[in-house]
């Protein structure tokens, strides 16, 4: 897994995670983008929600991981 560079924290909890995700997006959606998605967690729970998720992130070690 790769280490954080630029002081990031990540949430790991499932419960919260699909909280954040019901909240982002209550019902089904075409498009949902996600700013610093860092190991993808809730980006996961996204794509179940919506059609497309464009996930945009700064950091190179994390972006070959995505």
């Amino acid at each position: 897994m790769p280490r954080p560079k630029l002081g990031q924290h990540f949430l790991i909890q499932n419960s919260i995670l699909e909280r954040i995700a019901v909240t982002a997006c209550p019902t089904p959606e075409d498009l949902v983008v996600e700013i610093g998605p860092g190991r993808g967690a809730l980006t996961q729970r996204l794509l179940r929600r919506a059609a497309r998720v464009v996930a945009v992130e700064l950091d190179p070690s994390l972006v070959e991981h995505l």
